[in-house]
């Protein structure tokens, strides 16, 4: 019997980055682009900010997007005298937003559950490690045995330990992450794959 399924999975450009990704030296930047929504989980970031582990430590987080969460999370984020750890950008044109990505250490999706999440993509695109919820649409997205992508489960103390691992990684450990996410990306998830792909299933069809 003849498969009548085809799996192709969505695809977006190549930014084509030649140069591999460099890390901050002293510093941990962690950004997260995405609606601000229930659907999300950006109050469980903020909940993980608020430990002495990261206080202490000179790490930061952006969150790119709006919502209707965003001013409950502000708000939270100012009683908790967080405001110089977590920073809101807001939603950033093509040009900020690509600006907002090449600043970025870790790339974070902290989620309630994905269907095929294009920030993960565009992280992959650009290079960047990426931590993700332990949940459907990032789970099957992420290897972390093959080192693509970090995985936790959707408490304060799993992301916390997350956060911290990927922060004591040498810049070699890091790179390893980026380099083996890039190679994905380029493997599966480009444009170019995909209209491969479409080209392919109509050819079949014919």
């Amino acid at each position: 019997m003849k498969k009548k399924i085809s799996l192709i999975p969505n695809g977006i450009k190549n930014i084509n980055n030649s140069k591999s990704k460099t890390f901050s030296k002293n510093s941990l930047i962690i950004g997260m682009s995405s609606r601000i929504n229930h659907r999300k989980y950006h109050e469980l970031i903020i909940d993980a900010f608020n430990s002495k582990e990261i206080r202490n430590k000179k790490i930061y987080c952006y969150f790119a997007g709006e919502g209707e969460k965003i001013q409950y999370l502000k708000k939270k984020v100012k009683s908790l005298l967080l405001n110089k750890k977590i920073i809101f950008l807001n939603n950033l044109n093509e040009n900020k937003l690509n600006k907002f990505y090449e600043k970025l250490d870790l790339y974070i999706q902290a989620s309630k559950g994905e269907v095929l999440s294009i920030s993960i993509l565009d992280a992959f695109n650009y290079q960047i490690p990426v931590l993700g919820s332990n949940v459907e649409g990032i789970n099957n997205l992420l290897i972390p045995s093959k080192k693509i992508g970090i995985i936790f489960d959707n408490n304060k103390e799993s992301l916390l330990k997350k956060i911290l691992f990927f922060h004591q990684l040498t810049s070699k450990k890091k790179l390893e992450y980026s380099k083996n996410q890039k190679k994905y990306f380029l493997n599966k998830f480009t444009s170019k794959k995909m209209f491969k792909g479409y080209d392919k299933l109509v050819e079949k069809v014919k």
